[in-house]
C-alpha cells in the first residue's frame, strides 16, 4: 500500500454499482481513513473543504451522507485535540 491519500482518492473515484460494492469500498475507506497519520490527516481534510478545482471534494461529496460523517468523526479523531482547535 502506498500513501493513503492517493488510496483515498482511487477508492472515492470509483463507480459503485452494486450493494456488495459498496459494503466492500466502506469496508476499504474506513481502513484508509484510520490508517491517516496526523499530518495526512490535516492534509487531506484541508483538500476535502478546498474547491481549487480538483475532484476530491466532488467525490467526496458524492458518498452517502451517513458514510461521510463516519470518515470525518474518524478524520477528525486522528488530528488530535490541540491540533483540531488549531485546524
Amino acid at each position: 500500500m502506498g500513501d493513503p491519500v492517493v488510496d483515498i482518492e482511487v477508492q472515492l473515484r470509483r463507480a459503485v454499482v452494486k450493494p456488495e460494492q459498496m459494503i466492500d469500498r466502506r469496508k476499504t475507506l474506513h481502513a484508509l481513513f484510520a490508517s491517516l497519520s496526523q499530518d495526512q490527516a490535516v492534509e487531506l481534510l484541508s483538500r476535502l473543504f478546498t474547491w481549487d478545482k480538483s475532484r476530491l471534494p466532488w467525490d467526496f461529496r458524492t458518498l452517502h451522507r451517513a458514510l461521510r460523517l463516519e470518515l470525518l468523526s474518524l478524520l477528525t479523531m486522528k488530528l488530535g485535540s490541540q491540533t483540531a482547535e488549531n485546524f
